[in-house]
């Protein structure tokens, strides 16, 4: 994902797992338009990650990316105001025009 996402023309900041993410974001403020994390990741899975970012009051829009999607787990980041959750496989062109999308609305905002 990240190399396809640079291709796309993308500035794009990767992290192993949702405790490195935290600290890159954290490192980085309002450096970030759109996020996207997976759900299932070693130290804080995705849904820990977007509760942190909602607290240090990330402006952006967020992107969930699952291989599984339950009930339980789309109701915990609906609550957390996520942007948009992507069940596995994903298509890069429907993700790129999500991002897309998601940069044209912050900007008109």
């Amino acid at each position: 994902m990240e190399a396809y996402l640079t291709d796309a023309g993308y500035v794009v900041h990767a992290a192993p797992d949702g405790t490195d993410a935290l600290e890159l974001f954290r490192r980085n403020l309002g450096e970030y338009d759109v996020i996207i994390t997976d759900h299932e990741m070693p130290g804080h899975d995705g849904v820990e990650l977007v509760q942190k970012l909602r607290e240090a009051c990330f402006p952006g829009k967020i992107i969930v990316v699952t291989g599984e999607l339950t009930p339980e787990i789309e109701q915990a980041y609906t609550s957390l105001g996520v942007d948009r959750i992507l069940t596995k496989p994903i298509k890069y062109g429907t993700l790129i025009r999500l991002i897309q999308e998601l940069c044209e609305a912050l900007q008109s905002s």
